[in-house]
C-alpha cells in the first residue's frame, strides 16, 4: 500500500474510532510504529486529525475550521488598522498575492471592486472577494488543509511559481526582530516563502501580540520584508529596530 493510499484510509479509521493509538494503527496497517508517526505527522499539518498522546483523534465535530474563525475573532481593531493602511499601497491593475491569515481576510474585505489581480491559497479569500466583478481571483490549489482553510504543499508552491506578483502581504504565527518571521507549521511556511520570493515587494501584517511569539519554522528574513504595517500598538524601540534593518513601517 503507498503512503498516500495509507493515509486516506488512516484518517477515515480515525474518524470512525474518534481515536486510536500509534501501537493500535501499526498493527492494522503492517507498517511500522515510526511509519505512523510520520503519518500522522503529515496528516495533522494537513488539517485531517489532530494528535495527542501517543496517537490522534478525530476532527470530526471538533475544530474543523475553528481555527481561522478563531483568529478572525481576534484582535480584530488592531486588524483593521492594518488593511486600512495596506490599502493605501494598492493601485489598479496590480497583482497581489494575498495568504490565508485572518489579517489578510480584514484586507480582503476592505479592498474595493476595481480592475486588480488576487493571487491566493485562501479559501475564505476566495469566498470574500467573488462578488467583485473586477477583481481577477486566482486560487493557487493544492492540498486543501480544512483547518486552515487554505491551500498549502507541493502544488501550491509550484503553482505559486508561475505569477510575478507585485504586492504581497503576508503575515506569521510569531515576529522575531532579530531572525524574522516564523510559523507553527512547516507547509505553511514553506507556501508563504515561495509567495514572498515570487513578489517584488512584500509587506508584513502581524499585530502587537505576534512579536516575539515563538514558533519552530522560519518563513522569511528580514532582507525578504520590504514593509511592515503599524496595528498603531508597535513601540518605538520596535519601529527602530525595524528601521535599522531597511524596513519600512507604515
Amino acid at each position: 500500500m503507498n503512503s498516500q493510499l495509507r493515509r486516506q484510509q488512516l484518517v477515515r479509521e480515525i474518524n470512525t474510532l474518534k481515536q486510536a493509538s500509534v501501537e493500535q494503527l501499526a498493527a492494522q496497517f503492517c507498517v511500522s510504529v515510526e511509519t505512523i508517526r510520520r503519518d500522522l505527522a503529515w496528516l495533522e499539518s494537513m488539517g485531517r486529525l489532530v494528535r495527542v498522546h501517543g496517537g490522534a483523534r478525530t476532527l470530526q465535530s471538533h475544530d474543523v475550521g475553528v481555527l481561522f474563525k478563531k483568529r478572525r475573532n481576534e484582535h480584530t481593531d488592531a486588524k483593521n488598522i492594518m488593511a486600512h493602511k495596506a490599502l493605501s499601497l494598492i493601485e489598479r491593475y496590480m497583482t497581489i498575492g494575498l495568504d490565508a491569515s485572518s489579517s489578510d481576510w480584514f484586507l480582503a474585505r476592505m479592498l474595493p471592486d476595481m480592475p486588480l489581480t488576487v493571487v491566493t491559497n485562501s479559501v475564505e479569500v476566495v469566498k470574500e472577494l467573488s462578488s467583485r466583478e473586477q477583481i481577477h481571483v486566482i486560487c493557487v490549489g493544492g492540498d486543501y488543509c480544512s483547518r486552515y482553510a487554505d491551500f498549502i504543499g507541493e502544488m501550491a508552491q509550484r503553482n505559486l511559481r508561475c505569477f510575478t506578483i507585485h504586492i504581497s502581504f503576508v503575515s506569521c504565527f510569531g515576529v522575531n526582530l532579530l531572525t524574522g518571521l516564523w510559523e507553527n507549521s512547516e507547509m505553511n511556511a514553506a507556501t508563504k516563502k515561495v509567495m514572498i520570493d515570487v513578489s517584488e515587494k512584500t509587506v508584513l501584517l502581524a499585530d502587537a501580540s505576534k512579536y516575539g511569539r515563538r514558533s519552530p519554522y522560519n518563513m522569511a528574513d528580514w532582507s525578504m520584508i520590504d514593509c511592515v504595517i503599524n496595528d498603531g500598538q508597535m513601540n518605538k524601540e520596535t519601529v527602530n529596530v525595524l528601521s535599522s534593518l531597511d524596513v519600512t513601517v507604515i
